[in-house]
C-alpha cells in the first residue's frame, strides 16, 4: 500500500538512456480508426 511516506526508487544508472525518447499518440490523415 502507498501512503504519504512511500517513495518510488529511481532506476539505477545502467537502466537509463542517454538520449531523449520522443513518444506520443499517432494521428492519421484518414481520421480516427476508432468508431463509437
Amino acid at each position: 500500500a502507498l501512503n504519504d511516506f512511500a517513495t518510488c526508487p529511481l532506476p539505477p544508472p545502467q537502466n537509463r538512456l542517454g538520449l531523449r525518447v520522443e513518444a506520443g499518440e499517432k494521428t492519421y490523415a484518414g481520421g480516427s480508426a476508432h468508431r463509437s
